[in-house]
């Protein structure tokens, strides 16, 4: 018997260290100075970045991204930055992968509501697009070429990120499950003693 009261205290430790090691992680949320790139083609990026407006939301955090235009059907691609810190400044630098392909690429950036920061080129070593980030942490961009080819692009964002999104609705209701049923297999437990 003495066993197994040692046995559950030390299942209990361990299950109030997990659940406190999870809360936490959560709570940090993954924010870092590191590049998180998101590359048109490559998991965890779309197989083809949408042609209109506002085009694929890019995940808390991105600051590269890579792509391509293809053809006569593909001369558009857009996304866009989001949770980005409101009211301060970003710069953002488009070149060509790899450099000096020359096939006419523009780019532009918006906010969400359709207002126009400016408009650059990728041509020789890219121009960067400088602004203010708007109130809701958002910003779209527009790349586009009118030639034939298959120009390959980048675009490195300098910007500071707004705070980390909130977790999902479905993360908090299991992190409840979860916190619901070890409350009851504790009562249990103590009712059991």
């Amino acid at each position: 018997m003495e066993k197994e009261i040692q046995s559950s205290g030390r299942w209990e430790k361990f299950a109030h260290a997990l659940l406190a090691t999870t809360c936490l992680s959560i709570a940090t949320g993954g924010a870092s100075a590191s590049t998180i790139l998101i590359a048109e083609g490559t998991s965890p990026g779309p197989a083809d970045f949408p042609n209109s407006s506002p085009g694929y939301l890019l995940p808390y955090g991105t600051n590269e991204v890579q792509g391509s235009l293809t053809g006569t059907t593909d001369t558009k691609d857009f996304f866009e930055f989001q949770y980005l810190d409101p009211d301060t400044a970003f710069s953002l630098h488009g070149i060509y992968t790899p450099l000096h392909q020359e096939k006419g690429v523009t780019f532009q950036v918006f906010t969400s509501s359709g207002t126009q920061f400016g408009n650059s080129s990728l041509e020789g070593q890219g121009r960067p697009i400088n602004g203010t980030i708007p109130g809701n942490g958002d910003i779209i961009v527009e790349v586009q070429f009118a030639q034939s080819g298959n120009p390959h692009y980048q675009f490195t964002l300098a910007a500071e990120l707004g705070p980390t999104p909130e977790p999902a609705p479905i993360l908090g209701t299991t992190l409840g499950l979860g916190l619901a049923g070890a409350l009851a297999w504790r009562r249990k437990r103590r009712l059991q003693s």
